[in-house]
C-alpha cells in the first residue's frame, strides 16, 4: 500500500533540507572570469632558461596584476597601488602557460594568470581604493547605418559600421557585448525603422534568444554613402532596458584624416564600449568602507523560489554572506552583507535576475517573515558584533528590503492587510 505524506509534514521536510543546507555561512560564488587575466605576454633575458622564466613568471604575475586593477578601478587610467613581488604573489591563485618558447638565456610565453578574488578586495580595501566588480549583462548592439538621403540600414546590407562591430575583438571590462548574427528570426524581430523608432516585444524576443539584458541602438548617421575619416562623425545612442526603460546618448568618432574607413570605424566602435564601461563603473563602484547589512524579506508561492534565490544570491560579488534567519510557507528572511551603497548592491543583484524593492507597509510576505511591519524601522545605525565580539558590519537606519527571483510567482503583496 501507497502511504502519502501530509502536505504539512511535505513542507516540513522540505524546510528541514533547506535549512540544513543553510546552516553555515554562504559564501559568494567568485566571479572568476573577473578576476583572470589571460593573453599576458612577457619576453625574458637571463642567465639561463631557468632564471629567466622564474624572472618572467614574477612579471607576468606584476603585469597581470595592473591589467586586473585598470579593470577593477573606477577610473580605467589609474595607477595600481605599489606592491612588492611577494605581494602580488600573494594575491595569484594560479597560472597558465597558454604559449612559450626558449632558448638557453631566453623565455618568450603568453600566460593566463587567476586572482584570488577576496585577496584583491581585501587589498582594495586596505589601501583605501574603490572598485567595480559587477559585470553587467551582456548588451546587444544593434548597428544602424543612416547615410544622407538615404533609409536606415541593419540587416539588409552588410555595412561597414555593422561589420565594424562584428570584428571588433570581444571587450574584457565589465560590460559583455554581443551582436546578432543576422539571421531570419533577428530580422523578423526587428527592422531597422523599428530599430529606430523601439520596439519593446522585439527588443524582449531578439534579447532573450541572445541571452542579453539591454538592447543598444548604435545608429551612425554619415554624409554620403560611406563615413569620411576626415570629419568627425556622431554615433546616437539608445539604450533599451529589459525592465522598458529608455536611455539616450552620443559618442563623437573624432576626425582621423589619412586613416582607413574599417580602421575608423573600429575606433568609433571602442569609443562607444568605453561610453558603456564608464557609465556602469560609475553607477557600479563599490567604495571603501564597512560591510553593510540588510534584512530582506523574499516572497515564496514555492520551494523554487527560494531555491533559485539562494543558487542566484551566491553569483552576486558583492554580497560577502547570506544567513537564512527563518523559512515559512510564505516568506524567508535573509539577512545579506554586502560591500557598496543600496543601489550598486541593486543593480548587483538585478544582473542575477533578482528585483530588490522596499517592502510595502503592512506587507503580509514582510510581516510572516518576522520582520517589522513598517518601512524604516531601524533608527540608527546598530554595530552587528560577531561570536568574538569583532564588528561585522553596521545595520544602516532605512526601509524594509523585499527580494525576488524574476520567475517567482509570489506576489509579496498577496494578502496585504489594512489598519
Amino acid at each position: 500500500m501507497l502511504h502519502r505524506r501530509p502536505l504539512a509534514c511535505l513542507f516540513q521536510l522540505a524546510v528541514g533540507i533547506v535549512l540544513l543546507a543553510f546552516s553555515s555561512p554562504l559564501r559568494a560564488q567568485e566571479a572568476s572570469d573577473i578576476y583572470t587575466v589571460k593573453d599576458v605576454e612577457i619576453d625574458v633575458t637571463a642567465d639561463n632558461a631557468a632564471a629567466a622564466r622564474d624572472r618572467a613568471i614574477t612579471e607576468a604575475q606584476r603585469k597581470a596584476f595592473g591589467t586586473l586593477y585598470g579593470r577593477l578601478s573606477p577610473d580605467q587610467a589609474g595607477r595600481p597601488p605599489e606592491l612588492s613581488d611577494i605581494e602580488v604573489a600573494r594575491l595569484v591563485q594560479d597560472f597558465e602557460v597558454q604559449r612559450e618558447r626558449s632558448s638557453a638565456v631566453r623565455y618568450l610565453a603568453t600566460l593566463t594568470v587567476r586572482f584570488r578574488p577576496a585577496n584583491v578586495r581585501t587589498l582594495l580595501q586596505n589601501k583605501g581604493a574603490s572598485y567595480v566588480e559587477v559585470r553587467s549583462k551582456p548588451v546587444l548592439v544593434l548597428p544602424v547605418y543612416q547615410p544622407t538621403g538615404g533609409g536606415p540600414i541593419l540587416w539588409e546590407d552588410r555595412t561597414a559600421w555593422r561589420a565594424a562591430w562584428e570584428n571588433f575583438p570581444p571587450p574584457q571590462g565589465m560590460v559583455p557585448i554581443v551582436v546578432p548574427y543576422g539571421e531570419l528570426s533577428d530580422i523578423a524581430d526587428v527592422s531597422a525603422a523599428n530599430a529606430i523608432d523601439g520596439s519593446a516585444s522585439g527588443f524582449t524576443s531578439i534579447a532573450e534568444r541572445y541571452q542579453a539584458g539591454d538592447v543598444l541602438v548604435a545608429v551612425l548617421g554619415v554624409r554620403g554613402a560611406e563615413p569620411d575619416p576626415s570629419q568627425p562623425n556622431t554615433v546616437k545612442l539608445t539604450r533599451y532596458g529589459a525592465e522598458g526603460g529608455r536611455r539616450t546618448d552620443s559618442v563623437t568618432i573624432p576626425a582621423a584624416p589619412g586613416q582607413s574607413v574599417d580602421a575608423y570605424l573600429a575606433g568609433g566602435v571602442a569609443a562607444v564600449i568605453r561610453n558603456l564601461e564608464d557609465k556602469w563603473r560609475q553607477a557600479n563602484t563599490v567604495a571603501a568602507g564597512p560591510e553593510q547589512v540588510m534584512q530582506v524579506a523574499v516572497p515564496i508561492a514555492r520551494l523554487e523560489d527560494w531555491v533559485q534565490t539562494k543558487r542566484r544570491l551566491a553569483q552576486v560579488p558583492t554580497v560577502s554572506r547570506t544567513d537564512l534567519l527563518s523559512l515559512t510557507r510564505g516568506a524567508a528572511r535573509v539577512e545579506l552583507a554586502y560591500r557598496g551603497s543600496p543601489d550598486v548592491l541593486r543593480n548587483a543583484l538585478a544582473q542575477q535576475d533578482l528585483e530588490l524593492t522596499e517592502a510595502a507597509p503592512l506587507d503580509q510576505g514582510a510581516i510572516q517573515a518576522g520582520l517589522p511591519a513598517t518601512p524604516g524601522t531601524v533608527a540608527a545605525p546598530v554595530a552587528v558584533m560577531g561570536p568574538a565580539g569583532q564588528q561585522l558590519g553596521v545595520y544602516q537606519p532605512g526601509p524594509i528590503w523585499q527580494l525576488r527571483w524574476n520567475g517567482s510567482r509570489a506576489t509579496g503583496s498577496a494578502g496585504r492587510s489594512t489598519p
